[in-house]
């Protein structure tokens, strides 16, 4: 093989690994939910009620999600209405339907 043909090869490559389209940034709601499932992954413990969230407090989702305090009590509210958060009696909080969770992430730009 010809050096030109090695670096057509090379550049074919090159052009072939490049993504179309930049990945798109995830809203802050979308990170803040990211930062939940990776946590809720690791730590979170499935029970009836579907995947119990290990204890967090704000100032640590707003460090993983790279955000405000103040967004991630919003994030939290909107996936509530979303249904996709519910707390139970004593207070701890649940993904209900924890592959509804990952679809909504996926449709929102996280590579899960």
């Amino acid at each position: 093989m010809s050096n030109q043909d090695e670096l057509n090869d090379i550049n074919q490559a090159l052009k072939e690994g490049t993504p179309a389209e930049p990945p798109e940034e995830l809203s802050d709601e979308a990170r803040v939910a990211f930062a939940l499932y990776l946590e809720l992954m690791r730590d979170g413990k499935v029970t009836k009620q579907g995947t119990k969230i290990p204890p967090l407090n704000t100032h640590k989702i707003s460090r993983l999600a790279e955000v405000n305090p103040k967004q991630v009590s919003k994030g939290f509210d909107r996936l509530r209405t979303k249904g996709f958060l519910n707390n139970d009696d004593n207070g701890d909080l649940f993904v209900p339907d924890i592959l509804a969770f990952e679809d909504w992430l996926k449709t929102e730009g996280a590579v899960i």
